[in-house]
């Protein structure tokens, strides 16, 4: 059951699987391509979850709460939205697909409403959690773009990933379609 994000060969689900990125990214999507390739040509049953972005791993990227620093790095403007998941919840959805026919050969969508934050949204809510007002510093795209491009691989994929979620708001720039299972709606409770 893998998880996936970025697939354009995939023109039966949502605008998110046909996504390009950055060179570096670009390429583990090529390569994700041909796995999934071989799995369908095999007739290999399977179940992709798309989990976005886990939300502990981004959170301390992007506010490194432990240290309680007094300035935060923003992506661009800092309006793209993202979807920051808890990765329990999304251990706990995938455990309940991996035995529901419903989810064979299909893809669950984990995009609950409440977990998509922007970067501002996230930063507000730290300083009104902490009291303290961050000093604000706003990276330019074309510098990540030069970062992407100027670090060794495969530190540069991390940066082409950033790039995706942070300046384009590639994770929630198209509507789920009807091919798309929504795991809230699945698994309500």
């Amino acid at each position: 059951m893998p998880q996936r994000f970025g697939d354009p060969e995939n023109q039966g689900d949502n605008k998110v699987d046909r996504v390009l990125g950055l060179p570096p990214f670009q390429a583990l999507i090529v390569n994700k391509r041909r796995v999934r390739k071989v799995i369908k040509v095999a007739g290999i049953p399977f179940i992709y979850v798309s989990t976005n972005s886990f939300a502990t791993y981004f959170i301390d990227c992007l506010l490194h709460p432990h240290e309680r620093p007094q300035y935060v790095s923003i992506y661009g403007n800092g309006d793209a939205k993202a979807v920051l998941n808890f990765e329990e919840d999304v251990a706990a959805y995938a455990i309940k697909a991996s035995v529901d026919p419903r989810t064979c050969n299909r893809v669950i969508i984990y995009r609950p409403p409440v977990n998509i934050a922007s970067q501002l949204d996230l930063t507000s809510s730290w300083e009104k959690k902490t009291g303290i007002t961050l000093q604000r510093t706003h990276i330019p795209e074309q510098d990540i773009i030069k970062l992407s491009e100027s670090l060794p691989f495969p530190e540069k994929i991390p940066v082409a990933i950033l790039h995706n979620i942070f300046f384009k708001g590639d994770q929630i720039s198209s509507e789920l379609t009807a091919n798309n299972l929504k795991a809230s709606e699945l698994y309500p409770d």
